[in-house]
C-alpha cells in the first residue's frame, strides 16, 4: 500500500499523540495507552522505516497548527478552567481522533465539509464528555470544531491526497451512475408494464363488432371478434402533401367520379403515412376502421404492409361520447379506454410516445359532434 493512502487512512493517532507531546500532557497512563493505540494501527497498515518517517513529518506539521489554532480557545473561553480540566479535554480530542478513523473515503462522504466534520468527530467518541462539567463540554466541542476546520484544511498536505481523493470521488460517481440506470431501469420496466395492461384492456374493450340501431343484432355481434371478422376495406383518394393524406371509404354509395378512381386496400393505402383523414358516409365502415387499427396495434398484429406500426400504442377517441365536453388533454387518453388503471400510469408516459412518434391517435366520429362544437374540436386537436 502506497504512503499516501496509507498516510489518509492513519493520519488522526499520530496527530492525536503529537499534539499530547506538543501540549506536554504528562499522564504516563493515558499516554501508553495512546501509544498502544497508535502503534497497532501503524503496525497494521505501515512498513518500518521512511513510510513511519514521512508519516510523522506530516502528523509534526499538522498538530502544530492545531496547537496554534487551539491556543486562543484555551486562553480566552477556558481562561477559568483548572489545568487539569484543559488536559483532560485535550485527552479527549486525541481519543477523538483515534476512534474516528478517518480516511479519504470518510471526508469524501461528507464532502469535506467542516461542520459535518465536526459531527462525525463527535459522534464516534460520544462517551468523551461523559465526566465533564458543562463548561468543559463545550470547550471540547469548541475544541473539535477548530480540529474539523484545520483536517479539512490540511488534508491536501499529505502525498498523494488529490490521487487518492479522486479515486474515492470517481468511485461515488460510479455507485451514483448505477442508482440512475437502475433507477432508469425501474422506470423503463414500469413503463413496460402498464403498456401491456393498457394494450390488454383496449383489445378486450374493442376487438368486438358493433351494429348502430339494431340493439339484437348489435347484442349478438358484439361477441365476435372484430379482429377475426374484419374484412379489408377499399378507399379512394390520394396524397396532399408528405406524410398527409385523405381517403373516403368506397361504400355502396361512392358516385360515378369516385367509381372511376384506382381503389386500393386501407393497409396499402395508408402504410407510409402519419396524418390520415378518413371520410365515407354513414355505414361505410370509418368507425369499425379506426376500431380494427386499434385492436391491431393493441395486439400488435398487423398485416405485413403495416407492421412497422406495431410498436405504435393506440389511443381511441370516440367523440360522441365527448359530447359538451373540451377534447382530452394526451395524458387523459388512456382514460378513455382504461379508467382503473390510469392512477398506476407512469409520468410523461403517454407524451413519450407522442414524441417519440409511437402514438396511434385515432378520433372517431367528427360528422356527429354538433356544428357549433367543431370549430372548437378543430382548434383543440391543432
Amino acid at each position: 500500500m502506497s504512503l499516501s493512502i496509507t498516510a489518509l487512512k492513519i493520519i488522526g493517532p499520530p496527530i492525536a499523540k503529537r499534539l499530547l507531546e506538543l501540549s506536554q500532557i504528562d499522564s504516563k497512563l493515558t499516554n501508553a495507552v495512546l501509544e498502544q493505540a497508535i502503534d497497532t494501527i501503524s503496525d497494521e497498515l505501515l512498513s518500518p522505516s521512511e513510510a513511519r518517517k514521512n508519516l510523522a513529518q506530516k502528523s509534526d506539521q499538522i498538530a502544530r497548527q492545531l496547537k496554534a489554532d487551539m491556543q486562543p480557545l484555551f486562553e480566552h473561553e477556558a481562561r477559568a478552567l483548572e489545568p487539569g480540566s484543559r488536559n483532560a479535554i485535550l485527552i479527549g480530542v486525541a481519543e477523538t481522533l483515534i476512534k474516528a478513523r478517518l480516511t479519504s473515503e470518510a471526508l469524501a462522504e461528507i464532502n469535506f465539509d467542516a461542520e459535518k466534520l465536526k459531527q462525525h468527530l463527535l459522534q464516534a467518541n460520544p462517551g468523551a464528555v461523559r465526566f465533564f462539567s458543562q463548561n468543559e463540554a463545550a470547550v471540547y466541542q469548541q475544541a473539535v470544531s477548530i480540529v474539523s476546520h484545520r483536517l479539512i484544511e490540511a488534508a491536501p498536505q499529505v502525498d498523494g491526497f488529490t490521487l487518492s481523493t479522486a479515486a474515492t470521488t470517481l468511485q461515488r460517481l460510479e455507485d451514483i451512475a448505477n442508482q440512475l440506470k437502475a433507477e432508469r431501469e425501474r422506470s423503463l420496466q414500469a413503463a413496460d408494464e402498464f403498456a401491456t395492461r393498457y394494450r390488454g384492456i383496449v383489445q378486450d374493450k374493442l376487438d368486438r363488432l358493433e351494429v348502430f340501431g339494431w340493439p339484437t343484432m348489435d347484442k349478438l355481434t358484439s361477441q365476435q371478434s372484430l379482429s377475426m371478422a374484419y374484412i379489408t376495406l377499399s378507399v379512394s383518394g390520394a396524397k396532399e402533401e408528405e406524410e398527409k393524406a385523405s381517403f373516403t371509404l368506397m361504400g355502396h354509395e361512392r358516385s360515378h367520379l369516385e367509381s372511376k378512381r384506382r381503389s386500393r386496400h386501407i393497409d396499402e393505402a395508408i402504410c407510409d403515412c402519419q396524418r390520415l383523414v378518413i371520410r365515407g358516409g354513414a355505414g361505410a365502415g370509418k368507425s369499425t376502421l379506426l376500431q380494427w387499427l386499434a385492436v391491431r396495434a393493441a395486439t400488435q398484429n398487423f398485416p405485413d404492409k403495416l407492421n412497422h406500426w406495431n410498436y405504435k400504442i393506440p389511443f381511441f377517441i370516440r367523440l360522441r361520447d365527448l359530447a359538451g365536453e373540451k377534447l382530452p388533454t394526451p395524458e387523459q387518453f388512456p382514460a378513455l379506454i382504461a379508467r382503473n388503471i390510469c392512477d398506476q400510469m407512469p409520468s410523461n408516459w403517454v407524451h413519450g410516445y407522442l414524441d417519440r412518434g409511437q402514438a396511434l391517435v385515432l378520433i372517431d366520429g367528427v360528422d356527429e359532434l354538433p356544428r357549433q362544437e367543431r370549430q372548437d374540436f378543430f382548434e383543440a386537436l391543432k
